[in-house]
């Protein structure tokens, strides 16, 4: 089981109210966390500035009053056993979110899901799940005060390594993707300790060639259904050793196998459970880091309406660096 420790909160005033910060407030102290609430004032672009004189000013002045609106929430949330610092920087928000983190080593970084068209992700929210080293908590906007009391945790884990595969249907999961599945875990299930809620451990798979196999009929639909089961029972076996490496603490935990495409069953889950939140692994499969976050994550970041926890694999770099 996993406590974040060194929270970076995305502090905009005109997305967290007193009560959702207390509730984050909550989490932290629960878990010995301390809170960094942040600000970004975004700079004024060229035009604007050579249009209206004294602009820097301006920007002097609203970071100021950023400033002051993160102290009064700071302030309201105070307490002896709880640390909270503030701070306002100008730039890119996303980039500048990520330069904190790389510079104090934060753990979680929490901020208010911004919906854009028909996402409930937009844009900033998107890079920050591409490209930041750190778990990524986005809180959907009318959900920021409820506690957590549905947890899905999506994995993937590998089948038994003296399993043969023959014909290669089965995709190969890295190392470090399986130690993904063990972080994801972890983190669910401290997330559903602290807030006593129900943990839901969601695996989706398939039987490859399933459907050629049935439809070209040279294979006895008896033998199909033998092939189908024992790989649903490679695949239990498979989840059954990931919950064994893991520490579930209290939290009440139900896991559930499910035939079908990754995307679709946990956003039928999602939807049919009324899950707060999903917790789920952002895979990096491209050489270039940050590029693409995976086809499952990014489809199901596109369709969910709920809160999300995204995790990297502890290899992951960031293409932000401090230069930037």
């Amino acid at each position: 089981m996993h406590r974040f420790v060194n929270i970076l909160v995305h502090g905009r005033s005109e997305a967290l109210s007193p009560r959702t910060m207390e509730r984050l407030a909550g989490l932290a102290r629960k878990s010995g966390a301390t809170i960094r609430l942040m600000d970004v004032i975004e700079p004024f672009p060229w035009y604007t500035r050579l249009l209206l004189p004294g602009s820097e000013e301006f920007q002097d002045i609203l970071s100021e009053q950023a400033a002051g609106r993160l102290s009064t929430l700071a302030k309201a949330i105070e307490r002896k056993e709880l640390t909270i610092t503030t701070k306002v920087a100008s730039g890119r928000p996303h980039i500048e979110l990520i330069k904190e983190v790389l510079r104090s080593g934060h753990d979680l970084v929490v901020k208010v899901a911004e919906p854009d068209q028909s996402n409930t992700f937009g844009s900033t929210d998107m890079k920050l799940l591409r490209n930041c080293p750190c778990p990524v908590l986005l809180l959907h906007p009318e959900a920021l005060e409820r506690a957590f009391h549905r947890i899905l945790v999506a994995v993937d884990p590998p089948p038994a390594p003296d399993v043969t595969d023959e014909l290669h249907l089965r995709e190969e999961i890295t190392p470090e993707e399986q130690a993904l599945n063990v972080r994801l875990m972890n983190a669910a299930a401290g997330l559903a300790e602290l807030d006593r809620g129900e943990l839901h451990v969601v695996h989706a798979w398939t039987a490859p060639g399933e459907e050629l196999l049935r439809v070209e009929d040279r294979v006895a639909h008896t033998e199909v259904d033998v092939y189908v089961a024992s790989l649903g029972d490679e695949h239990r076996q498979a989840v059954e050793r990931l919950q064994a490496e893991c520490d579930h603490g209290s939290a009440e935990t139900h896991v559930h196998l499910i035939k079908g495409q990754p995307a679709d069953v946990i956003t039928a889950f999602a939807k049919e459970h009324n899950v707060d939140l999903i917790v789920m692994g952002t895979v990096v499969r491209t050489g270039i880091p940050g590029l693409l976050i995976g086809n499952t994550a990014e489809t199901v970041f596109h369709q969910v309406e709920c809160s999300v926890l995204a995790i990297k694999p502890a290899t992951f770099v960031s293409p932000v660096t401090l230069d930037d």
